[in-house]
C-alpha cells in the first residue's frame, strides 16, 4: 500500500515557492520511511490502494479544505511541518473536524516521530482493510461447559 499525500495550500502563496522550502521535510521523512510518497488527487483518496495523508503545506488552506472534506470518507491524517503556519492551519482543521464529529489526527514533529507515526497508522490501517472484507458469523449456541465465559449470545449474533 502506497502512501498518498494530498497536498492543499493556500492559493495566495506560492506553490512552487512552498513546495521548495518543504523539499529538505519531505525527503527527511521518506528517507525514514524507506520510500517515497505519491502525490494523489481527491479521486484517488478513498482508493484502497493508498494510505492518504493530507499535507497541509500552509495556513489559509483551511477554506479549501471545508470546500473539500465531505468528499473524504476515511479517518483524516494531517501531515504539518513547522513552516508557513502549517500547523495553526492544521489546528483549525482539525478543531474542524472535530465539531463535525470527524475522526482526525496531526501528525507533527520530527521526521524520526513522523516517519514512525505514518508507519504505525499505515499497518492499522491496512489491518483494518482486511477486517472489513472478512466475513464473519455465529454458528450454534454457546457451549453449556463454557461455564467461565458471559457471552450475550444474540448481542454477538447481532452485531455480526
Amino acid at each position: 500500500m502506497k502512501i498518498g499525500l494530498y497536498n492543499l495550500v493556500s492559493e495566495v502563496h506560492n506553490e512552487g515557492y512552498i513546495d521548495q522550502t518543504l523539499r529538505g521535510f519531505i525527503t527527511e521523512i521518506e528517507k525514514k520511511l524507506g520510500e517515497k510518497f505519491e502525490n494523489i488527487n481527491l479521486e484517488d483518496f478513498n482508493c484502497k490502494d493508498y494510505f492518504p495523508l493530507i499535507f497541509v503545506k500552509s495556513g489559509g488552506a483551511e477554506g479549501k479544505f471545508e470546500q473539500i472534506f465531505k468528499q473524504i470518507n476515511r479517518p483524516y491524517m494531517l501531515l504539518s511541518s513547522g513552516l508557513h503556519n502549517s500547523l495553526a492551519a492544521s489546528l483549525e482543521i482539525a478543531s474542524f473536524l472535530k465539531q463535525k464529529k470527524k475522526r482526525v489526527e496531526i501528525i507533527h514533529g520530527n521526521s524520526d516521530y513522523i516517519a514512525r507515526r505514518i508507519k504505525e497508522l499505515r499497518k492499522i490501517f491496512q489491518v483494518k482493510n482486511k477486517l472489513f472484507s472478512v466475513k464473519l458469523g455465529v454458528i450454534g449456541k454457546p457451549s453449556d461447559w463454557l461455564i467461565a465465559s458471559d457471552v450475550d449470545y444474540n448481542k454477538v449474533k447481532d452485531a455480526l
